[in-house]
């Protein structure tokens, strides 16, 4: 069975990350396990009711109307809550965590981003030195995103160094949700624009042909600002999910070096960062 590890902070936006944990686990029929790198107020499976749990489901119409929450509702979220599990991280260094990340096996991480920098004290958990030490991808929520089904995601990539175990990756995910992927084709910088058609035969030959996904698109774009890149991919074509290879291509003109306690304001979509 798949692992998700949600990182809890014991902020709000841990919470929201939990939130969304239980939803793909749901989908997913995962195991979630919740790292708390704090000393925490209350345990994260207790501030979710299970009232709030059916409430989830129902509004992203898991269970089709109240008759089959009061049938089948508490059934389901007890499963959901039954898959939890928690483990202390608190005060522990990033290479040991990423040791027993990677001994779980984890399938995914979520982590939610803080709204403004954290006091040092809460939190010493560096989610760029775990990326650079784990095999699985952290998935980095926005502080105000609102819980949904995913319905379209994008892949930020130069098509010629795309890969196709990411892309692989994403059409199991995109399937637990219906959802669209797109690889948005930018190049890498000092790299020359590909004409269309040339573009065309390498996503079908190299790309289509090694992934079985029917809802795999290509956007050929000839943008050079990734951030304006980025707004187009967010607000004009209404991604909802953004991925991108740490330290890799574009990763550096959307973060900088590395990936701070906050996302860049353009970010306002969840950010899944796999590992080099």
């Amino acid at each position: 069975m798949k692992t998700i590890l949600v990182i809890n902070d014991n902020s709000a936006e841990a919470e929201n990350a939990y939130k969304l944990a239980l939803l793909i686990a749901h989908q997913a029929e995962a195991e979630i396990l919740v790292a708390n790198i704090c000393k925490v107020n209350m345990l994260m499976p207790e501030k979710i009711k299970m009232a709030e749990v059916n409430e989830l489901l129902v509004a992203h119409h898991e269970i089709e109307n109240d008759f089959a929450l009061e049938a089948g509702g508490n059934d389901l979220s007890n499963r959901l809550m039954r898959s939890i599990n928690e483990v202390d991280f608190c005060g522990i260094k990033e290479k040991y965590i990423a040791q027993e990340i990677n001994k779980k096996n984890t399938w995914l991480i979520i982590q939610g981003m803080n709204a403004m920098l954290p006091n040092a004290n809460l939190t010493n958990l560096n989610i760029s030195c775990l990326l650079n030490k784990v095999k699985c991808p952290v998935m980095l929520v926005p502080p105000n995103w609102k819980l949904k089904h995913f319905e379209r995601i994008v892949y930020l990539a130069d098509l010629r160094y795309c890969r196709i175990e990411i892309v692989r990756y994403l059409a199991r995910f995109a399937k637990l949700f219906n959802a669209d992927i797109s690889i948005m084709h930018l190049s890498a910088r000092g790299l020359p624009h590909m004409e269309q058609e040339y573009a065309l035969n390498i996503f079908s030959d190299e790309v289509c042909n090694n992934v079985n996904y029917d809802r795999l698109f290509l956007n050929n774009t000839k943008e050079r600002d990734v951030i304006k890149a980025v707004h187009v991919m967010i607000d004009a074509l209404q991604n909802d999910l953004l991925a991108v290879v740490n330290h890799r291509f574009h990763f550096k003109e959307i973060f900088g070096r590395y990936i701070n306690k906050t996302l860049p304001e353009h970010i306002t979509v969840p950010l899944l960062v796999f590992p080099y």
